[in-house]
């Protein structure tokens, strides 16, 4: 704009000098004018009137002269307005140019002008524009809508009033910090709260590389780095499940071989324990033996239980000694200032229960009372069976009479505070930032799957006591008491596992019950022995993990060759293959390893006699 000013004011100086150089022209014009007409009219005349003049009056003399004279300085005065005319012609066109140049360089400014106003108003990121002094001259609606302030309110105030706080900056800093590149720093807000930015500035010079100004960019990354963190956190609990599936795999692949070993144990314990005579001392310690071994089996499928995804399978279960090993593992894991108290008895009778889902139940009971006793206190858990009548029932309108299996978890907390807001999954008395679950609400699905019910009784400073109800199964007569001496059998069975001292140690307890028994230790060698000769066999009974054939396997192949043969399937990890998968093959049974020679017997009893009716 200054440049076309600066152009426009130097053509209509130079037109200006045309014009006065013009004005000297026509001065000496006219004067040559005269003097051209004075030596014509008053010098030369009277010669030429003299020579070829001769009979004119004096008065006609006097009237050409004056005549002659008139009409010299006519032509010089008509050239000299010619020429003026002219050149005063060319500086009005200059400057008309010059004022349509000034028109279209304003028109471009302007149009410059909206559209950086427009771009500048277009950015998301906050931008801050101050002066050599640090006080701020212009910011954008981002800025408006990062820190709260308006342009009016910032305007000529100096740049630390956005780092205002014991946290702000020195000048010194400021300036620093505005000729680096990026940086994270807190920007201070109108409301008093900071919020977390990436900021970079940047030095501001005009044409001649004189700096007018700063310019400071900043960016809103609280929201990113909350979204960062959040998938780093999600991140972190998919890498812990990746490695607790890793470690559930690694257990059931263990846990295979250390069930062998323990049916090895459990054989040779049995064996031990009827070739000693009750009253002799030793036997004792086989009974220790047998106790322990059956820990370490109850630990080993505790541990497949807790790593293997749950299948919400109901069976009929005696729930005291599920209560039992569940409160086991829950009393280790327990602040050492909790005292827990508890009291089992299930009166020998069976619940229908699926045993991973009544683990994370009580699992979920049990954590509950430790946070409410903050890891000082104590915690009571009574399981027994009751029978609920008519006038009880009246006090628990939602609950039918009948005979129920009741877990009471009881804790010395203070109680929740509205216990109606109990069951609401999104209710929570914990902290913010407290691990929280779902309240009951989990725990009341597990006890509706199962056909039972939930109560939650509480009093502020007496604590908290929840009562889930199973009801029990009414068992047929007859079914208590099994004599064992009735599951001896004379048929012929093929047992296969890869398991040798397995192998000999069942092998030989079936022959002390009756049975016929051809042992194998390779499925492929197996099979081929039943394809001899498939009707010498009675029954099938082989492991599930082998080399070569797996049982299944194994299953299909003599299926095929006699579809009627029964066949009983052993393994220690039932991950690999589920009940349902093994029914679908068409095998009778399903035995999970580690089990005891008694166990064994009473299966294949139960096979032939089922498959004989």
């Amino acid at each position: 704009m200054r440049i076309v000013k600066k152009k426009i004011v130097d053509g209509i100086s130079r037109d200006a000098c045309i014009d006065n150089s013009g004005k000297c022209f026509l001065v000496f014009a006219l004067a040559w004018s005269l003097a051209m007409a004075f030596l014509l009219g008053w010098g030369l005349w009277p010669e030429l009137s003299g020579a070829h003049g001769r009979g004119l009056t004096e008065s006609q003399v006097h009237f050409w002269r004056w005549a002659v004279s008139l009409g010299v300085i006519w032509l010089f005065v008509l050239f000299c307005t010619n020429l003026a005319i002219r050149k005063v012609a060319s500086g009005v066109h200059a400057l008309r140019r010059a004022s349509r140049d000034l028109v279209t360089s304003e028109q471009e400014c302007s149009r410059r002008e909206v559209l950086f106003e427009s771009i500048y108003n277009a950015i998301t990121d906050a931008v801050v524009f101050t002066d050599k002094n640090r006080r701020i001259v212009m910011v954008n609606p981002a800025f408006v809508g990062l820190t709260g302030f308006s342009p009016s309110e910032v305007s000529g105030r100096p740049l630390d009033v956005l780092f205002a706080g014991s946290a702000a900056p020195s000048d010194s800093r400021i300036r620093s910090h505005l000729h680096l590149g990026v940086r994270e720093m807190l920007c201070c807000r109108k409301d008093g709260f900071s919020v977390l930015t990436e900021s970079f500035g940047s030095h501001v010079q005009n044409r001649d590389g004189e700096n007018i100004g700063f310019l400071l960019v900043l960016r809103d990354i609280s929201r990113c780095r909350a979204a960062a963190e959040e998938r780093a956190r999600i991140e972190g609990k998919l890498r812990q499940s990746c490695k607790m599936e890793a470690l559930g795999t690694l257990a059931g692949g263990i846990a295979h071989d250390f069930n062998n070993i323990l049916g090895i144990i459990f054989i040779n314990t049995e064996v031990a324990m009827s070739m000693i005579d009750e009253k002799n001392p030793v036997r004792k310690n086989v009974e220790r033996i047998e106790t322990a071994s059956r820990r370490a089996r109850d630990l080993v499928q505790q541990i497949l239980e807790y790593s293997r995804q749950p299948e919400n399978t109901l069976a009929a279960l005696m729930p005291g000694a599920l209560v039992k090993e569940s409160l086991q593992f829950l009393r280790a894991g327990a602040p050492a200032g909790i005292v827990v108290d508890h009291y089992v008895n299930d009166g020998f009778r069976s619940v229908m229960m699926d045993p991973s889902q009544v683990r994370e139940l009580l699992v979920n009971l049990f954590s509950n009372a430790v946070q409410a006793v903050n890891g000082l206190g104590k915690i009571e858990v009574k399981a027994t069976v009751i029978t609920l009548e008519d006038d009880a029932v009246n006090h628990r309108p939602t609950i039918p009479a009948g005979t129920y299996f009741r877990v009471l978890v009881r804790d010395s907390g203070t109680g929740p505070a509205a216990l109606e807001q109990v069951p609401d999954p999104f209710f929570s008395t914990r902290e913010a930032g407290d691990d929280g679950g779902m309240g009951l609400v989990s725990a009341q699905g597990i006890v509706r799957n199962h056909g039972g019910f939930i109560t939650v009784d509480s009093e502020p400073g007496a604590g908290t006591a929840v009562r889930v109800y199973f009801p029990v199964v009414e068992e047929e007569e007859g079914e208590a008491g099994e004599n064992f001496e009735g599951l001896r059998g004379t048929e012929h069975v093929l047992f296969v596992d890869d398991e040798e001292m397995l192998v000999e140690m069942l092998c030989k307890f079936l022959r002390d019950q009756g049975f016929t028994v051809t042992e194998q230790t390779e499925s492929r060698t197996a099979l081929d022995l039943f394809k001899a000769d498939p009707a010498a066999f009675d029954i099938i009974v082989t492991d599930q993990t082998m080399p070569g054939m797996t049982g299944s396997e194994l299953a299909v192949e003599a299926l095929r060759i006699r579809p009627d043969v029964p066949i009983i399937l052993l393994s220690g990890h039932s991950r690999k293959i589920s009940r349902e998968e093994v029914l679908e093959l068409g095998i009778m049974d399903f035995l999970h390893k580690p089990f005891d020679g008694k166990a064994l017997v009473r299966t294949i009893r139960n096979v032939l006699d089922h498959d004989l009716s």
